[in-house]
């Protein structure tokens, strides 16, 4: 009984955690936060600029398109999330 209790618990967890990531970058009208996307890229492009990134992986782990993550982030940074990254990499 224990055990299933647990399992109830964790899945409860799993479900607010689903939630609260689904509209982390989302507004009350469900615009995106670009301000707050844009930097989160940032940060995950400094602490993982060691291992292989693609867009398409960006895409998927910030649910954005990979024309508005390359666009807003050129925007913002002037350079490019993948030009980045080897930029990156070549100061380290």
């Amino acid at each position: 009984q224990t055990s299933s209790l647990w399992d109830s618990f964790a899945y409860t967890l799993a479900i607010l955690y689903y939630e609260n990531f689904k509209n982390a970058y989302r507004s009350e009208q469900g615009y995106i936060k670009k301000d707050v996307l844009i930097k989160d890229i940032l940060f995950y492009l400094n602490n993982n600029y060691r291992e292989k990134i693609t867009l398409e992986q960006l895409s998927k782990k910030f649910r954005a398109s990979v024309s508005y993550i390359c666009h807003e982030f050129t925007k913002e940074y002037r350079i490019s999330p993948i030009n980045y990254v080897i930029q990156r990499r070549m100061t380290e």
